[in-house]
């Protein structure tokens, strides 16, 4: 009759509450990585993709999509105010080339390669040696593509109506 256990020998069970917060306040200390200085947080992790279901990716693409302070008409006299609103937002948000600070866009042109601004050197590059750039990244899982996808809808939201509407009908 061993089996049987007298009840002045039984304890009262720990609370689940209480034995959570013994496991926690026990529980080995684990070492927070170390803090990466960056200067804005698109700079930090450059090479590797952005997870967009984390809470620190979807907050760096709504920053680098929100329109640029001054909205763009499309006029030539306010070509400058927005390339200078761009470029800013590109070396925040790292969408430039890491050693130049530009958005570079390689292309071959009689033969040679070069290297060309998209922002400073707009007009001086075709639409097909654009095009041929992107090619580079297009659908690949690479910073290079969500930063290209970041600055169009940054672009794209800072155009005002107008502006929008002839770069349509100048596609046609």
């Amino acid at each position: 009759m061993d089996d049987f256990v007298d009840e002045d020998e039984i304890q009262d069970p720990i609370p689940l509450q209480e034995q959570d917060q013994n496991f926690i306040n026990n529980a080995p200390a684990i070492a927070e990585p170390a803090a990466a200085f960056a200067l804005a947080p698109g700079l930090v992790s450059i090479d590797t993709p952005i997870i967009y279901g984390t809470r620190v990716g979807a907050s760096l693409y709504s920053v680098g999509t929100l329109s640029l302070p001054i909205k763009f008409d499309g006029e030539i006299e306010n070509v400058p105010t927005f390339v200078d609103g761009l470029l800013a937002r590109a070396r925040d948000m790292r969408w430039t080339h890491a050693q130049s600070s530009k958005c570079a866009v390689s292309v071959i042109r009689n033969g040679y390669p070069l290297v060309l601004n998209l922002i400073e050197g707009y007009g001086r590059f075709t639409i097909v040696e654009y095009r041929v750039h992107v090619m580079t990244y297009y659908n690949q899982a690479t910073r290079t593509a969500q930063y290209s996808k970041m600055m169009y809808y940054c672009i794209l939201n800072t155009i005002t109506e107008s502006a929008n509407n002839r770069v349509i009908n100048e596609q046609h």
